[in-house]
């Protein structure tokens, strides 16, 4: 059994370690992976008329039924930054919720010089809920609101370069930033993917049994098929399942994901403490099939 203890304190530990690595890991390379699909998403539909995209405009022409704000959200969704489909009519974004509070993304910012939206909880208050931060600068995945025909926050812009934005209503491909007045630009924050959550289930207690064997499971639908193999043996454990698994919903911001990371390495290193006769089972209680 000694053998058994040694592994009953280490595998929580190691199964923990892997998850806050996987955790960094997915928070570090999600976002880049977003904003290349935003990216290719605005370059593919910078001069599309209606979100269909069954008609075209030449550079330099309106589009009041995919205006600029509309044209942005859906650069954005198609990136994973906004849970809504980007294909979905302007409607759909017109009602965007987070956090209890209901954002119309089809509006730039709540300062907005247009009076339809001023006032009006819009894209760049949602992107700032969510964890995106200010810059002065604008590179591929940098969402702009910039002064537009109607005054200051009126207008938005979608980076898809260094210095290069794409925008609607006027069609516009690869222009420089420096054409417009900049007065509000965001680049995602840490671990801001699909909606700006970072999903992540966490094994964090074991079976030992009196034979030395371990199994762990994983969440959800998973679990349902979940078992171990002894090892030199043949059998397959389906009956006595004593772990505890916990799904986490982390969110975007990078300060809480590192704090959260930090929990899971403290409880891990917590169960080390706890005595193997508690996690203990005696084989005769377990049924031992053979598959």
């Amino acid at each position: 059994m000694a053998s058994t203890r040694r592994l009953c304190g280490s595998l929580p530990l190691f199964c923990l370690a892997l998850a806050a690595l996987a955790i960094a890991i997915k928070a570090q390379s999600s976002s880049s992976g977003g904003v290349s699909q935003a990216v290719a998403f605005a370059d593919a539909n910078w001069n599309c008329l209606n979100v269909d995209c069954t008609q075209r405009v030449s550079s330099g022409t309106g589009q009041p039924d995919y205006a600029c704000a509309p044209f942005v959200a859906h650069a954005l969704a198609a990136g994973g930054f906004v849970p809504v489909d980007p294909r979905a009519d302007n409607d759909v974004y017109s009602s965007v919720n987070f956090n209890g509070r209901s954002y119309n993304l089809n509006c730039c910012y709540h300062l907005d010089s247009n009076p339809s939206c001023h006032g009006v909880n819009a894209l760049g208050d949602y992107l700032l809920a969510r964890g995106w931060v200010r810059t002065n600068s604008v590179v591929a995945g940098t969402a702009c609101i910039v002064e537009g025909a109607e005054g200051p926050y009126s207008h938005a812009v979608f980076g898809v370069g260094d210095g290069i934005v794409d925008a609607h209503n006027d069609a516009h491909y690869h222009v420089p930033s420096s054409n417009y007045q900049l007065q509000l630009c965001l680049n995602p924050g840490n671990g801001s993917d699909t909606g700006g959550y970072v999903s992540v289930c966490v094994c964090v207690g074991v079976i030992c049994l009196s034979e030395g064997v371990l199994s762990g499971f994983p969440c959800g639908e998973n679990e349902e098929k979940a078992g171990t193999f002894l090892p030199g043996g043949g059998h397959f454990l389906r009956e006595a399942r004593l772990t505890l698994s916990l799904s986490l919903s982390l969110p975007d911001s990078g300060f809480t994901m590192m704090m959260m990371i930090l929990l899971l390495l403290i409880v891990a290193l917590s169960t080390m403490w706890i005595s193997p006769s508690i996690l203990s089972l005696s084989s005769p209680t377990l049924p031992l099939l053979t598959p």
